[in-house]
């Protein structure tokens, strides 16, 4: 009898510890997630005397508002098209062909995973601006033309830009399902006459329509709010954005009421997208994988290969090699106006003349501290919000998991705008601080933190961790003991992911950072400004530099599965 009362002061112990850090982490998310949302609905709606669609009908009665949607609609989706336009053939190449150079094409286009958009929209600066770009120059001079024939300042160089710093989103989703797609399908169509185009267009892409849908659905989300590309390669020739537009209407004098106007509906259409993606998909069936151990069999396109090998290696110079070798050259070059040479090479001059400028050194270390500060807090509530959804069964554990996945729902402009609504006045004020931005960081970590650890969780058996609570264990030493080491590769992996986004992050911290508490990406936005060219070049060589060191190092110790 004493032992059975034991055991269930032991049990009753166990549940209300669980309950207690179960509530814990509720009020954590809802103060992250639940309130920023409140605040901007709120700040939408507000009216001298109380709830009002005034600032509605204002932002649905002013042209130049109505016109950004439409810009912003005409790059999201250009940029989508484009980026299933290359992405797919260049998956379908590297997963079911006897491409040549495979495995290169594959390891440089996942990289380019690791190059920052907004650089890369720098970069095609040097390269096609109007005046100097070093490109229009050349083809200017070798064509005889009268004039330089690109401005990548134009919507068709943002669309340009975004298409090539976008397609990887596609491509890698995609070459997993074609690899590990069942190859007897597509044997079995070629046995019945189809021939191989018909075979892929009809058998082997609609197999693998729900990871082109979701990669695709990431392009169009980034590319309808994303800020870098369309501040520097639109906002000089005064073409708007739904970002861009929001940026300006956070400057002076700010008019709070109209940004949160912009950024509640788009909050609220990218979680309508994420459901109506998981219905369509939920109603449909895919299955690719048999089970059984099969080779896989690749296609010979005879001649064809090579020419496929040439699309797949230009791609990716364009993509990665030209832009990042600019910069690359800029940062190592005495005088931007003359002919490279040796007479105007310099390998430290560049880097020497950055690091005396206390705001470049400053954003360095706030860039590499907020990364690392909000993915560690980012994992820690990633993993328990994972083990309490998998492990328990209690009182709003279903909630959990929209709760870790809304931040997707949150763009860059539209966290910022948030944040500051939120925690900028009373009773926090934490405008103007490095806490608000840790904020973000943490904030936009939480998705990814949270469904990588939940899937490494899902491959550890509960039996485990049962095993240590038998031999006197509470729930928190198997957790602790157990769960947590056997989870390491797949923390690993949330944890570098989310560096990378993170160290490189501008669309968020250019609406909260404040003189002082620069990050890395805004340094290098704000020289692009001032037309220092050699200090931009040298402030992105080092964060693309380090973004690359960290994904090859990640994909060495965890392959690249590691990937999103």
């Amino acid at each position: 009898m004493q032992a059975t009362q034991a055991t269930f002061s032991v049990l009753r112990r166990v549940e209300w510890s669980r309950t207690l850090v179960r509530g814990g982490l509720f009020a954590v998310l809802g103060l992250l997630v639940i309130y920023p949302v409140g605040r901007l609905a709120a700040i939408s709606l507000a009216g001298p005397t109380g709830p009002t669609l005034a600032h509605y009908v204002t932002f649905l009665t002013r042209p130049d508002l109505l016109e950004v949607l439409g810009n912003s609609l005409t790059v999201a989706v250009s940029t989508t098209l484009g980026s299933i336009a290359i992405g797919v053939p260049m998956a379908w190449a590297v997963a079911r062909t006897t491409m040549p150079l495979r495995g290169l094409v594959k390891t440089l286009a996942v990289l380019t995973f690791a190059s920052p958009s907004f650089l890369g929209a720098l970069a095609w600066i040097l390269l096609l601006g109007p005046q100097a770009g070093k490109l229009n120059l050349w083809l200017q001079r070798v064509l005889n033309l009268s004039e330089p024939p690109f401005n990548i300042f134009s919507p068709g160089g943002i669309i340009f830009v975004l298409i090539m710093f976008s397609y990887p989103l596609v491509f890698m989703p995609t070459t997993a399902a074609l690899e590990n797609m069942d190859s007897s399908l597509e044997d079995a169509s070629r046995i019945l006459g189809g021939g191989l185009w018909r075979t892929a267009r009809e058998v082997t892409i609609p197999l693998v329509v729900p990871a082109i849908l979701a990669g695709a659905l990431l392009v169009f989300i980034e590319a309808l709010v994303i800020f870098g590309p369309p501040a520097v390669l639109g906002m000089p020739v005064q073409y708007y954005t739904w970002s861009t537009r929001m940026y300006t209407l956070m400057r002076f004098p700010p008019r709070l009421e109209l940004a949160a106007v912009m950024a509640f509906p788009v909050v609220l259409g990218l979680v309508g997208l994420l459901v109506l993606q998981r219905a369509y998909l939920g109603r449909r069936q895919f299955h690719v994988t048999t089970g059984q151990a099969q080779q896989r069999q690749l296609l010979d396109l005879g001649p064809w290969r090579y020419l496929l090998a040439a699309f797949c290696l230009v791609v990716i110079f364009v993509s990665v090699v030209l832009p990042f070798g600019t910069l690359l050259q800029v940062s190592v070059q005495r005088t931007l106006g003359n002919p490279f040479g040796w007479d105007n090479f310099t390998l430290w001059e560049n880097f020497r003349y950055l690091f005396q400028q206390p705001a470049a050194v400053r954003a360095l270390v706030h860039s590499f501290t907020l990364a690392l500060g909000g993915v560690l807090i980012a994992l820690g509530l990633g993993m328990l919000a994972a083990w309490m959804v998998e492990r328990t069964s209690g009182l709003g554990t279903r909630t959990l998991p929209f709760l870790m996945l809304l931040p997707f729902a949150f763009t860059g402009p539209a966290l910022g705008v948030a944040l500051i609504l939120g925690f900028g006045g009373a009773p926090f004020r934490l405008a103007g601080t490095l806490t608000i931005l840790l904020l973000a960081y943490i904030i936009r970590s939480l998705p990814i933190t949270f469904s990588y650890s939940r899937g490494a969780l899902t491959q550890i058996s509960p039996d485990l961790e049962e095993a240590c609570r038998t031999i006197g264990g509470t729930w928190f030493h198997s957790l602790r003991d157990v769960v947590l080491p056997l989870m390491r590769s797949g923390l690993l992996a949330a944890g570098l992911v989310q560096f990378v986004l993170m160290f490189r992050e501008l669309g968020t911290s250019i609406f909260l950072y404040t003189g002082g508490n620069e990050v890395a990406a805004v340094v290098i936005f704000d020289f692009a400004q001032e037309a220092q060219f050699a200090l931009m070049a040298a402030m992105s060589v080092i964060v693309a530099f380090v973004n690359l060191g960290v994904v090859a190092i990640a994909r060495r110790w965890l392959g690249t599965s590691m990937m999103i």
